[in-house]
């Protein structure tokens, strides 16, 4: 029997959080077939234990994959989320780092049911909460206004948030398609999320089914401290986007123009170069007023913005 939902799970030294994304895996409610295939990437704490304990309790569901040298860093033609998609036959694939978890024990059911209705779909996503590792303190992400298909240029722009990796479903035999000889990128969501979106209708459910962990030595996002690092992702994530445009004939050239700016205000906003972000034209357009507000306190303000984070604890 084909496995309606193939989960693959990407996980290394996330032994505090690991327990919490199995439990999350396996109380789902579905009435479909579903396989989550865990890889460990040679931890050096105890999440391939744990990993092994729940492979052992839930034989039916869990896959584990136990990497005895780390595989970080080293070069790939493709991404090995990647190549698993290829080397398995699920109907759908959804994605869920070992620091992150869902919230929702009818998550996929809510997902597949959707898909399912709309043939035509190639991807499905959620809103979701961030949660700050440091303080433990949840924050709701609505990435889209409401529920129901979201144009490509939404999908590209991401106006109100970047959607979170463990929100996201999708349809096999689209994302089997994608084109990794051409189009190379330095992350594996939203470049899924941009060609799903070219190739066919993006839905969204504007409910917070999952959590997106933040500020933990683990983060990706921790990486970016150091300048350079955060220099080379632009430059590399932009050069994506020119191929992107490229591989679809200019037809969304208006959007990705706008994000390459907006890859920009990332790494300005992370070295606190405020006075670049307000010369954007993606400022002037798209930032929404409240975050504007927000930037103008930091910028003009930044000892009163440095007590409200204190006082928000956030």
């Amino acid at each position: 029997m084909k496995t309606k939902v193939v989960v693959i799970c990407m996980t290394y030294n996330h032994a505090q959080f690991i327990e919490k994304t199995l439990q999350g895996f396996v109380s789902q409610k579905v009435d479909f077939p579903v396989c989550y295939i865990v890889r460990d990437d040679a931890s050096t704490d105890e999440t391939a234990d744990i990993v092994r304990r729940y492979e052992k309790k839930y034989p039916s569901l869990i896959h584990g994959i136990y990497e005895t040298v780390n595989q970080y860093g080293i070069h790939r033609d493709m991404p090995y989320s990647q190549k698993l998609i290829l080397e398995t036959d699920g109907e759908y694939y959804a994605f869920c780092e070992g620091d992150d978890y869902w919230c929702d024990d009818y998550k996929l059911k809510k997902q597949v049911d959707l898909m399912d209705a709309h043939p035509n779909a190639t991807l499905c996503i959620h809103g979701h909460f961030l949660l700050n590792n440091k303080n433990e303190k949840l924050k709701p992400v609505h990435p889209y206004r409401k529920s129901g298909p979201i144009s490509t240029k939404d999908v590209i722009l991401e106006p109100y948030g970047m959607p979170a990796t463990c929100s996201m479903l999708m349809r096999g035999t689209a994302i089997k398609k994608y084109p990794y000889d051409i189009l190379k990128c330095p992350v594996g969501d939203r470049n899924r999320r941009v060609f799903l979106a070219s190739i066919g209708t993006v839905l969204y459910i504007d409910e917070l089914m999952s959590v997106y962990r933040i500020n933990n030595s683990q983060s990706f996002g921790v990486k970016l401290v150091d300048y350079d690092k955060s220099l080379n992702l632009v430059r590399e994530m932009n050069l994506f986007y020119d191929k992107f445009d490229l591989y679809t004939d200019g037809k969304y050239n208006e959007a990705i123009s706008l994000v390459k700016e907006r890859e920009w205000i990332s790494h300005y906003m992370r070295f606190h170069d405020y006075k670049s972000i307000v010369n954007t034209r993606y400022y002037r357009e798209y930032f929404p007023l409240t975050n504007k507000i927000k930037l103008f306190i930091k910028w003009r303000l930044e000892p009163l913005y440095t007590l409200y984070k204190k006082v928000n604890r956030y």
